[in-house]
């Protein structure tokens, strides 16, 4: 039998008065017995993992979502669901949808930071990454997102407008430390190689990708910098290279 709040309110209003109730050291126990008695229900009802992502209200968990006990419980069933129905649901789905991409890119940044869900955030990241292509972004913009905008990032793009009313990008005067050797960018140039070989005719160069968001004197200040570490000597000699004829 469908209790009455969740009847009339929904699944996520029982949640949160259970949830509440737990912290009650008289409705402890009852809360806690009623909690996994409905999780279970809704885990054997086939409904949607979009519907069961909120009904656990995980839609205002914050950045520790991929941290959560919770969340476990609800990825466990979106494997189970998408192993018995062909009308298959992502792990990005539902937290785009309540979390928008910069709340994703909280959460994969949050997630990276716990051993226990690092796999999820690397998942998550990819299935963005793949949401971007589908969605024909250029790679110049995906930069813009992946590495300035991400969670924690120093610099702004600088927006600069002219006296006719018309704008452009200030160059930054420093880049990130890390930039050549970070996954983020590591996954950012494999975006690029992924869009210029889907899209050959509106292939992008590296090099110049980097030029428009940063100054000459930045990113050979970075590239010396680079050259002295086998891990990244290799792609900055070439970015050097490529730079010089831009």
């Amino acid at each position: 039998m469908e209790p009455p709040i969740a009847a009339h309110y929904g699944d996520d209003a029982l949640f949160a008065m259970l949830e509440a109730a737990k912290k009650v050291q008289l409705t402890e126990n009852v809360a806690s017995r009623l909690q996994a008695e409905r999780i279970k229900r809704l885990l054997s009802s086939d409904r949607s993992p979009t519907y069961v992502f909120k009904a656990f209200n995980l839609h205002e968990t914050g950045d520790n979502l991929l941290s959560t006990p919770m969340l476990k419980t609800w990825f466990n069933y979106l494997e189970s669901f998408n192993k018995k129905n062909t009308d298959k649901e992502t792990l990005l789905a539902p937290i785009h949808r309540y979390y928008h991409d910069h709340g994703v890119a909280k959460i994969v940044a949050e997630g990276m930071k716990n051993p226990s869900a690092v796999e999820l955030s690397k998942q998550l990241q990819n299935q963005r990454y793949r949401r971007w292509m589908r969605a024909e972004r250029p790679p110049e913009d995906a930069f813009s997102v992946f590495i300035l905008g991400k969670p924690g990032a120093d610099d702004i793009i600088r927006i600069v407008e002219r006296p006719d009313g018309t704008v452009y990008r200030l160059h930054l005067d420093k880049v990130p430390d890390d930039l050549l050797s970070s996954p983020d960018f590591q996954l950012w140039a494999k975006y690029l190689d992924d869009w210029n070989a889907k899209y050959p005719d509106q292939k992008q160069a590296m090099a110049k990708i980097l030029r428009s968001y940063f100054t000459k004197d930045a990113l050979a200040e970075m590239l010396t910098a680079a050259r002295n570490s086998p891990s990244t000597h290799k792609i900055a000699s070439i970015l050097e290279n490529a730079l010089s004829e831009v």
